[in-house]
């Protein structure tokens, strides 16, 4: 209410060695039912949950509250896809969903932006910030629509730029015990990283409790001070 952004929760599972999927992109299930069970909990109690194209090609997931009641028509469902990849087939695009769905992007791609209009899709075309849609710019509109609530459940390059955008409020981590390894096999944050830990982002208030066999972790995201000279971002 006072920023005219929508409360962010960025929601990750991953294995006790910090991945969210194998090299080969196999990542069902790394967390235990149990988790599983109360990510949908999480769902039901946002106005929205976002995902980038990339899990939306690797999973295919409905991105629907399952299990627990829900209010009808919520969460709406974002995809964020700069390049307009989306398949006009994927499940979560289905008009048997109880919510809409809304993919932002950031070209004009008449052919593809039609299929998807077929399927009942909303379509929104935003100018490019590095080649990627601007989350910043992206929460203002869809705050100003009544949605005050988002979930980002992935993958890497769409947290990345969320904390990079400093969008993201707090932080949900389910832990699972099994190690994973590979250098390919995908961590939770992609992007380029820090190269000092001075501009680490903190974590406070931080409450842990076990969730079946794993460790959920919660807290508030604290941004470093911008370096001097630095540009705020776009509004």
């Amino acid at each position: 209410m006072t920023t005219g952004l929508p409360l962010v929760i960025a929601k990750v599972g991953q294995s006790l060695d910090g991945k969210i999927a194998t090299a080969s992109g196999q990542s069902r299930w790394i967390t235990s039912l149990a988790a599983r069970r109360l990510a949908h909990e999480w769902r039901s109690l946002v106005d929205a949950v976002l995902v980038g194209v990339n899990t939306v090609l690797r999973d295919d997931p409905l991105l629907t509250v399952r299990g627990v009641p829900h209010r009808r028509g919520r969460p709406i469902k974002v995809i964020v896809d700069s390049r307009l990849r989306t398949p006009p087939r994927a499940r979560c695009l289905s008009a048997r969903s109880p919510a809409p769905t809304l993919i932002a992007t950031t070209i004009r791609a008449r052919r593809k932006r039609h299929a998807l209009l077929r399927r009942g899709v909303e379509v929104l075309t935003l100018p490019a910030r590095q080649g990627r849609v601007p989350l910043r710019r992206l929460f203002r509109l869809l705050a100003r629509r009544g949605i005050q609530s988002i979930l980002i459940e992935g993958g890497g390059e769409v947290l990345a730029s969320a904390f990079a955008e400093r969008v993201v409020d707090r932080v949900v981590f389910f832990i699972a015990p099994l190690l994973i390894g590979g250098r390919m096999s995908p961590s939770p944050l992609g992007g380029t990283g820090i190269s000092h830990l001075g501009r680490a982002i903190r974590l406070e208030d931080v409450a842990y409790r076990r969730i079946g066999p794993d460790l959920c972790v919660e807290a508030r995201v604290v941004y470093p001070p911008r370096a001097p000279g630095r540009a705020r971002e776009p509004r």
